[in-house]
């Protein structure tokens, strides 16, 4: 028994958000798993979001638990979690897996990290929805429900801002491929429900840029587990542990 909770910050591995994270300035040093020991009759394990749905990708979904496995949100700026043998890979302080923090555009906006060109720039659910009122004029930025509609109704404003953010991402994950070599991509997040509209332009991205021995034999899936992947990766991750 135990509780899992999905943070979308870099957490380190004992569990404490990372003091260098300007997502939660406010929790730097935060000791979340001490706090937590003394308000729940059951341990916690906090966990990278990115990280809790790729960990949910090979406890629930069609993979084995040893498949070598990289899950982006697609949306959320393109954070990706990573696991091989069952195990999530957090890198020396929990930041392994930063694609969203990769430079897509030499000199483009300038990043919340400090840094300019970020893929999160690009890619980010807010500065999609920015660019897609922009492209289609509107007063305000479209829900998301507005865009899914208009991409699967072929709209050729949403398909273009689409295709440069699918290609932006490609690019960044091209690097995450070439370096890791995993099994296979899933997409998840928020604009996962648009299906081939995003996935098309970042396999042709990833095969384009990524090292040719491994972009073209290198699947990119969308998510099977929808809404539910991080409510089920905390669930399997709590449990993993309390089994330990």
């Amino acid at each position: 028994t135990g509780i899992g909770f999905s943070l979308p910050a870099i957490v380190r591995p004992d569990g404490i958000p990372l003091e260098d994270d300007t997502t939660f300035p406010g929790w730097r040093d935060a000791n979340l798993p001490a706090i937590a020991e003394t308000t729940f009759p059951w341990p916690a394990v906090f966990e990278n979001d990115a990280n809790i749905q790729a960990f949910a990708h090979v406890s629930w979904g069609p993979w084995d638990p040893r498949t070598l496995l990289a899950a982006i949100t697609v949306g959320s700026g393109g954070g990706a979690g990573i696991v091989g043998n069952g195990r999530i890979l957090r890198g020396a302080k929990g930041a392994a897996g930063e694609v969203g923090h990769l430079r897509v555009v030499e000199q483009g906006q300038r990043c919340e990290c400090g840094n300019r060109g970020c893929l999160q720039t690009i890619a980010s659910i807010d500065r999609v929805l920015q660019r897609i009122r922009r492209a289609k004029r509107l007063p305000q930025p479209p829900t998301l429900a507005e865009v899914v509609e208009w991409a699967h109704r072929r709209d050729a404003q949403v398909l273009r801002v689409l295709d440069d953010v699918g290609s932006a991402m490609g690019r960044a994950l091209a690097s995450l491929v070439t370096l890791l070599n995993p099994e296979v991509v899933v997409l998840a997040g928020p604009f996962a429900a648009i299906g081939s509209t995003v996935i098309d332009p970042i396999t042709r991205s990833l095969m384009r840029t990524a090292h040719p021995a491994v972009g073209p034999t290198t699947p990119v899936v969308m998510s099977q587990l929808g809404e539910r992947s991080e409510a089920l990766g905390a669930a399997s991750l709590a449990l993993a542990r309390s089994l330990a």
